[in-house]
């Protein structure tokens, strides 16, 4: 029988961005009993995940609050890893003289 891949009782609520509401229990064992202060996931939001953007998260919560480790979204990411930016509204002027 093999190990598990997930601890069940690692639950995340994430907030903000593309994924704001979604819980998950899907982080390895090896994270059981850690803090998870700091720690980044990178969630696809799409798939084949190898061409997605991804909505980054960083976990903001000192304990569980809720049985919950809360994730706040940070930024949106390119497959590649790379930053997206939000481009400026461009201002729009109307002519009012006629």
């Amino acid at each position: 029988m093999s190990a598990p891949t997930h601890d069940p009782t690692l639950r995340c609520k994430y907030l903000g961005g593309p994924r704001d509401g979604l819980l998950t229990a899907d982080l390895p064992p090896e994270l059981s009993g850690e803090k998870l202060t700091g720690l980044v996931s990178k969630i696809p939001l799409s798939q084949p995940h190898q061409f997605s953007l991804f909505a980054v998260y960083v976990c903001t919560s000192e304990t569980q609050i809720n049985t919950f480790w809360i994730f706040e979204f940070e930024r949106l990411e390119g497959p590649n890893g790379e930053q997206l930016v939000v481009e400026a509204p461009v201002s729009q002027t109307l002519d009012t003289a006629g």
